[in-house]
């Protein structure tokens, strides 16, 4: 808690610099006669005695908007929006004794002249830097026609998602995902599938988050919120949508959204399909100290297919209250076909011998979750009470055969085994969380709320060897494995606005953790329990219109997924397993954040973490076989400098570049298999989007991904870069499109790495089927009451005259 010392004399300092000026606000909020937001509304700031414009601006998403300057005098508002009549307040005055005016709801009445004559066509910036999030807008952008969230994720500047869909964000692994603003508790490849069963043209934004307040779950160094679109529209509304793409191999989707809303009830649901096909090559080359090494070659095919479905209703029987229930269902399955070929060599490069197995793989998932959820509306001042209390069983059933046949060093078969196993996994996960808001005046805000969440996993690995025919049980490798998980939370937020362009937030959260995993073979019991307390602190200071500054610190932690804990062993081929690890201890950061935003399209950020317990992918041998183990340990420390630009600039009237520069200095050092270890590495990160308006109603993305030497724990993995493109035409009518997406142009994913042991050194190459080209189509059905997408923008003459 040292920093707080600083931090509390900066706002003292700034106070006392900024606390004498004179400043004026004026807030409101705009809606339509239907009682719907207005969203991107014009709103202008007039003097009453020549209806000069003093300052202007937009609404949001929930129709408010704020105008602040420093003037004082008598004035009046203006409100715009395409499609309705002009709006003019009554006039009010802004004095030094009452410096703000709240305007109330302002209700815009439609110009049923315009209706019939204009079509209008919302459209939100790809990127929006607001106080604590970035938040990339993928609801009509590009690049979600025909793919699915995943792949999504990985065209987002400053995230990164590997060929093990290891994602990381600025650097930083340890993710959590949350869906609509709620914690998701799947993780690693879990969550992969999750996101690979939703089309992304169902997204509406996704949230990164560097460094979450209090409010938050305190796991994971950074967050993801996924939001998924709603349609806001009255009556019935819908859209359908269906797309494919080939590269080697090909893919398909279709999918159909349906809307009905009324002013108390809103029903809604949503289904896809996703049908993928692809495959996966890869080396590997383990080399020895004593000059022996093995060699390696593998090739996957994989075809899955993949599902969605979710249905819901909110019922408002006022306008303070809103009770909702959604149940949601994801999952699928896969199948792989596995060939890995690999010869061992002596020093002199002799074959001494080889090995070929062929191997088929299942997976039958199934993620589901029942959420209940209510919102209080206390008074205008912004008392808000809310509850959400969601269920969320999901069940992961797979299957694993492999037939290998062993050569000697003339190439002649003198043994085969087989080997099956059944890997079925079920996890229940029961949550509850109530939070409370309570505004003090109008520049205090105080955030409080308790959490609980109950977590039971049971995981089964039955491992046979097939002998004539029969099953035979191995127990060396068979294990049932049980893990349950209890968080109980609590948070509380303190914000103050100082004065006009100094505010600040301080937060804690306290959470208890009891954990307890169970292995039956061998009847052996591990408990764990322990509290944290998790830290945050926020500065905001706005120098003047074009310039603000954010501070920021907040302490995480990163508890193993499920997965990563369970002990079980994945074979993979006859000389490497993968293992978990039920002794893996969750990793502890401290992270600190200076962001600088210049006119709202130039952010700077420079971070810094410090994190305890950091986990990697370590590997281990068997010196007498020669048999590998893959599982994640804890290294002992991590720190990350990080220095990362991100522009939003029209650079003409038809180009507008989104491109974010991120470097990083990476330093892991700790105990691995019993040797110190010590990496530093420097890496720059590259993402450029290029949004193109072309005429007649196309446009067109180009985006670029470049990353330097990166290193990943004990892995330094190789530069990788890609380029893709995606071209859309909008129909006439304005309720659809056709889009045509080209993935990695110069087929250039390929992922290469390498690890150095003291005794030994991997190196691996990878590429997968990443160069696609698809076509995707989507319409809008049905018709709201005022035709709710329209174009964000306002009437020249007046925006002319606020500049």
């Amino acid at each position: 808690m040292k920093i707080s010392h600083p931090i509390f004399l900066l706002l003292l300092v700034a106070s006392l610099l900024c606390g004498n000026q004179i400043h004026s606000q004026v807030t409101g909020n705009v809606a339509d006669s239907t009682g719907i937001p207005v969203l991107f509304g014009n709103v202008m700031l007039l003097k009453a005695s020549d209806s000069t414009v003093v300052t202007g601006t937009s609404t949001d998403e929930a129709g408010n908007f704020t105008l602040e300057k420093k003037d004082t005098g008598t004035f009046c508002l203006l409100v715009l929006y395409t499609g309705y009549q002009k709006y003019y307040s009554y006039t009010f005055t802004l004095s030094e004794t009452q410096p703000k005016y709240d305007a109330g709801k302002i209700i815009l009445h439609a110009d049923t002249s315009l209706l019939d004559a204009v079509q209008i066509v919302a459209q939100k910036p790809f990127m929006e830097q607001k106080l604590d999030r970035l938040v990339f807008n993928i609801e009509n952008s590009v690049i979600a026609a025909g793919n699915n969230g995943l792949e999504v994720l990985k065209k987002l500047p400053g995230v990164t998602v590997d060929n093990n869909d290891n994602i990381q964000v600025r650097g930083k692994s340890g993710v959590l995902f949350m869906i609509n603003g709620r914690t998701s508790h799947l993780s690693g490849a879990d969550m992969a599938s999750y996101l690979r069963s939703i089309d992304a043209s169902q997204i509406e934004k996704i949230e990164v988050i560097t460094n979450p307040s209090a409010k938050y779950d305190a796991s994971g160094n950074a967050i993801i919120n996924i939001v998924l679109r709603k349609n806001k529209n009255l009556g019935f509304n819908g859209q359908v949508n269906a797309g494919g793409n080939q590269g080697f191999y090909g893919a398909s989707n279709a999918g159909l959204e349906l809307n009905h809303r009324t002013k108390k009830w809103n029903f809604h649901s949503t289904g896809n399909l996703y049908n993928h096909q692809y495959y996966e090559a890869a080396t590997r080359l383990t080399s020895f100290n004593s000059n022996e090494y093995i060699h390696a070659n593998s090739r996957v095919k994989y075809h899955g297919l993949w599902n969605y479905a979710q249905a819901g209703v909110d019922f408002s029987p006022n306008d303070k209250q809103t009770i909702g229930f959604s149940a949601e269902r994801s999952g699928g399955n896969g199948t792989q076909q596995r060939f890995y070929h690999s010869g061992m060599y002596d020093a002199n490069g002799t074959l001494d011998s080889s090995q070929v197995t062929r191997g088929l793989q299942t997976d039958e998932m199934a993620f589901y979750t029942f959420d209940l959820n209510y919102k209080l509306t206390i008074d205008t001042t912004g008392k808000e009470l809310s509850v959400d209390v969601n269920y969320a069983p999901f069940t992961t059933i797979a299957t694993r055969e492999n037939k290998t046949d062993f050569y000697n060093s003339a190439n002649q078969l003198y043994r085969s085994a087989t080997q099956k196993a059944y890997l079925p996994i079920r996890v229940n996960i029961l949550a509850g969380q109530l939070d409370y808001t309570h505004p003090v005046g109008q520049k205090i805000r105080i955030e409080t709320g308790v959490k609980g969440s109950v977590v039971a996993t049971d995981n089964n690995a039955r491992y046979f060897n097939i002998e004539q025919g029969e099953e035979i049980s191995d127990t060396t490798l068979t294990n049932h494995f049980l893990y349950d998980e209890n968080i109980f939370s609590a948070y509380v937020n303190y914000a103050q606005e100082l004065n006009a362009k100094l505010s600040f937030q301080v937060g804690f959260r306290g959470e208890q953790t009891q954990t307890k995993g169970t292995q039956l073979v061998n009847d052996s019991v591990f408990t764990r329990s322990y509290f944290n307390l998790f830290p945050s602190t926020f500065l905001t200071w706005k120098t003047d219109s074009i310039n603000s500054f954010n501070l920021s610190y907040s302490r995480r932690i990163d508890r193993p997924g499920y997965g990563q804990l369970n002990p079980f062993l994945l074979f993979l081929n006859p000389y490497t397993y993968n293992s978990g690890n039920p002794y893996l201890r969750p990793q502890m950061s401290d992270n600190f954040e200076l962001t600088h935003i210049f006119h709202d399209m130039l952010n700077t950020t420079f971070g810094y973490a410090h994190m305890t317990n950091i986990y990697s992918t370590v590997t281990r041998a068997d010196s007498a076989t020669n048999i590998f183990y893959n599982r994640n340990e804890n290294l002992n420390t991590y720190n990350v400098f990080s220095l990362s630009s991100s522009l939003t600039y029209p650079i003409t009237n038809w180009l507008t570049t989104v491109t974010t520069l991120t470097g990083f200095r990476d330093h892991y050092f700790g105990i691995v298999n019993e040797e110190n270890f010590s990496a530093v590495r420097y890496t720059w990160i590259l993402n450029s989007l290029n949004m193109i308006t072309l005429k007649k109603a196309w446009s067109m993305d180009v985006s670029f991904f470049y990353r330097s030497f990166n290193q990943n724990g004990v892995w330094l993995e190789a530069p990788v870069y890609n380029m893709d493109l995606g071209v859309r035409k909008k129909f006439p009518n304005g309720k659809g499109s056709v889009s045509f997406v080209f993935s990695d142009i110069f087929r250039s994913s390929y992922q290469n790495s390498k690890a150095v042991y003291p005794s030994y050194t991997f190196a691996a190459n990878g590429k997968a089927d990443s160069r696609r080209v698809g076509i995707s189509v989507s319409y809008k059905l049905g018709k709201s009451q005022y035709q709710r997408d329209r174009k964000a923008k306002s009437a020249q003459q007046e925006l002319n005259r606020a500049k």
